[in-house]
């Protein structure tokens, strides 16, 4: 297993932010599983993964995903766009 609080290109973390919520998506890309920990939120969808060792942390297998949501107010009027925010995570 790797880790993700590594530089880890096998785990793609994205974002997506709304008025209220957001969405946290986490990709286990590699041939191997990976641990990714410091997650917060609810998590809505592990596939092909487990809870991990501690708060925060999960064990994804080949090809999993996990979905989380937080509640994260957007300051600014209700028009503006959900944004994505992409990245490796570190």
């Amino acid at each position: 297993m790797q880790r993700a609080r590594t530089p880890n290109p096998e785990v793609l973390h994205t974002v997506r932010i709304g008025d209220t919520t957001a969405f946290d998506f986490y990709f286990a890309r590699g041939k191997q599983g990976a641990e990714i920990s410091q997650v917060s939120g609810e998590p809505l969808v592990i596939f092909r993964g487990s809870p991990g060792s501690g708060t925060g942390s999960y064990t994804l297998q080949r090809n999993g995903v996990l979905i989380a949501r937080t509640n994260h107010p957007v300051s600014g009027s209700k028009e503006r766009p959900i944004r994505t925010i992409s990245r490796h995570i570190r």
